[in-house]
C-alpha cells in the first residue's frame, strides 16, 4: 500500500532526526552549558532532563524498530531479490546490527540503572560515539538507497552472456548473414575451362 509505505517511512526518517538531532544537541551545546554551574546543580539540571528525554528516545526506538523493520520486511527487502542483490542484505544486516548498539547506548543515557552511572557520568563521550554511528547508520542508508537498484530496475538484457563479452546482440546476428559476393567473370572462365580440360 503506497501510503502506508510513504507513512512508514516519513515516521521513521522524522524519529531519525529527532534522536540524532537531541544527541548533537546534548554534546555541543547543554553539557558545554552545564559546565558552568557547581556540582549539585548540574546533577539536579540533568536528571530533570533525563527524565524528559527518556520518553523522547523510548518512543523513538521503537518506531524505529517497528517503522525499519516493516520497511525491510514488506518494502525494500522484497524488491531486492536475487544473487547480484546480495551486497544489500550484507550491508542492511550492518546497519541493523549498528542501530541496535545505539539504541543500546541510547537507552542506557536515558535510563536510571545505578550499574550505569559510570557510563552516565561520561555522557558527553557516549554521545559522541552514539553520533558517530548514526553517521554510519546515515552513510550505509545513503548507498543503499541511490548505489544499489531494486531488481526490477535491472535492464533484461544485463544478465546475458553478450553482454558480459562487450558484444551486442544485433552484431552477432549481423555477423552471421554473411553476403557472398559474386565472383569476376574472368575467375569463373578459369574454373570452367579446369574442370573442362580435367576431363
Amino acid at each position: 500500500m503506497p501510503l502506508l509505505d510513504v507513512l512508514s517511512r516519513w515516521i521513521h526518517v522524522t524519529s531519525a532526526i529527532a534522536l540524532m538531532g537531541g544527541a548533537i544537541f546534548a554534546v555541543l551545546a547543554v553539557i558545554p552549558s552545564l559546565a558552568v554551574l557547581d556540582e549539585e546543580t548540574r546533577k539536579q539540571v540533568k536528571t530533570a532532563i533525563r527524565s524528559r528525554w527518556a520518553k523522547v528516545v523510548h518512543v523513538g526506538i521503537l518506531l524505529l524498530l517497528v517503522t525499519g523493520f516493516y520497511n525491510y520486511l514488506a518494502v525494500t527487502g522484497p524488491a531486492h531479490q536475487g544473487d547480484n542483490r546480495k551486497i544489500y542484505h550484507i550491508l542492511m544486516g550492518n546497519k541493523i546490527l549498528i542501530a541496535l548498539v545505539i539504541f543500546f547506548l541510547a537507552s542506557v543515557l536515558a535510563g536510571r540503572s545505578a550499574k550505569f552511572d559510570g557510563m552516565r557520568r561520561q555522557d558527553r563521550k557516549w554521545l559522541t560515539i552514539i553520533i558517530l554511528l548514526a553517521a554510519i547508520v546515515v552513510g550505509i542508508g545513503s548507498y543503499l538507497k541511490v548505489a544499489v537498484l531494486p531488481s526490477e530496475a535491472i535492464p533484461e538484457g544485463d544478465d546475458t552472456s553478450n553482454s558480459d563479452t562487450g558484444t551486442d546482440a544485433s552484431d552477432a546476428a549481423a555477423s552471421s548473414d554473411t553476403v557472398t559476393e559474386p565472383l569476376p567473370s574472368a575467375v569463373a572462365s578459369q574454373l570452367d575451362f579446369n574442370d573442362r580440360t580435367s576431363t
